[in-house]
């Protein structure tokens, strides 16, 4: 895998690096070797295993980078993005145990996140987001967040409740809180929601109610259950 950082340092003018296959097994990585490449604004690893993944990374800092795209979600992801420092608008990822969404929100990017597309693995990782992401007095995270898409491949444990989703989804389209503070305030509405179930969901009366609402306002929201079911 040493090749990859190698052919990169000798490319400084590459702004996509688009990597489908992470399969080999890389050599020693010191931690001290980082290769910092001012112009790669877009990331895109399709496969690979965390070896292979942690070991690029790793080895990785990206002061331009904008778009970050992982078919898998790693840890050592956010070490690129508290390293690299950089201004991201658009991250496609997905979250499981070992990724905790609270240190994502401490890193800078906070404030620049504008889309976000993100796949669940387990129900407490959805509980975990939509708790994040609902705007709350003194907790504004992702201040610029317009775009979010939402995907729960597996049937969880235990049914999801949808009430919160709504709550969050209001929270940021609405955001009628005469309370929130001035930098909450600055927070941009939502313009697009896109929420995919494989499998068939129930949502009560009042919580349908609820997001049709927001569509009649005027938001760009969608919610499909299994078999393209179109929900909302």
């Amino acid at each position: 895998m040493s090749h990859v950082l190698e052919i990169l340092q000798q490319a400084s003018n590459i702004a996509t690096l688009k990597i489908c296959s992470l399969w080999h097994r890389p050599g020693p990585n010191p931690e001290s070797t980082i290769l910092t490449h001012p112009n790669i604004s877009t990331l895109e690893i399709s496969s690979g295993t965390e070896v292979s993944n942690k070991y690029i990374l790793d080895g990785l800092a990206l002061p331009a980078l904008r778009i970050l795209s992982l078919s898998k979600q790693w840890r050592c992801a956010t070490s690129l993005l508290s390293r690299s420092a950089c201004n991201l608008a658009s991250l496609d990822t997905r979250l499981h145990k070992d990724f905790d969404i609270e240190e994502l929100v401490q890193l800078p990017l906070n404030n620049s996140l504008t889309h976000w597309q993100v796949s669940f693995v387990r129900e407490e990782e959805w509980e975990t987001m939509v708790e994040c992401l609902t705007r709350r007095r003194n907790t504004p995270p992702f201040n610029n967040l317009r775009s979010l898409k939402m995907n729960v491949p597996g049937k969880p444990r235990k049914p999801i409740d949808m009430a919160p989703f709504a709550d969050m989804v209001a929270s940021r389209w609405r955001q009628v809180d005469a309370d929130l503070d001035s930098e909450s305030a600055r927070c941009a509405p939502l313009s697009q929601v896109r929420l995919d179930v494989s499998y068939a969901i129930s949502i009560d009366h009042v919580t349908i109610s609820h997001l049709q609402t927001f569509a009649a306002e005027g938001l760009d929201i969608s919610i499909r259950s299994a078999y393209r079911e179109q929900l909302v």
